[in-house]
């Protein structure tokens, strides 16, 4: 977007820290399980990605960016899960349900109509 600049990993980082430690229920990671301390379910539980999703509005690469650091903690707990099932877990529910942008040619002859 034009006069947006990127959220940077640090600011990422410390707007999932004041949305989870501001969450009131206290929905974070149970640590080394990462289940949710506050109702028992797998971390990010329903009510951390619905409160998440509030909180980042929009910016959803900074989302991302921020459960991404998450995702490494994960790894490193959770020795017998597959990194491909905490992918998906931790970080890809942020993307999912996105739009995808549809694929435009990016080859366009001088004899061809203009696109769109």
């Amino acid at each position: 977007m034009p006069g947006r600049r990127a959220v940077t990993e640090g600011e990422a980082g410390d707007r999932l820290r004041f949305v989870v430690a501001t969450d009131p229920d206290r929905h974070h990671p149970d640590r080394p399980s990462w289940d949710c301390a506050g109702c028992g379910d797998a971390w990010p539980c329903g009510t951390v990605r619905a409160h998440l999703l509030h909180a980042y509005g929009p910016d959803v690469s900074g989302l991302s960016l921020a459960m991404a650091a998450h995702y490494y903690d994960a790894i490193a707990d959770l020795t017998d899960v597959s990194p491909q099932e905490l992918h998906l877990r931790i970080v890809g529910w942020v993307r999912r349900g996105q739009p995808i942008a549809a694929p435009r040619c990016m080859w366009v002859r001088a004899s061809s109509p203009p696109l769109g």
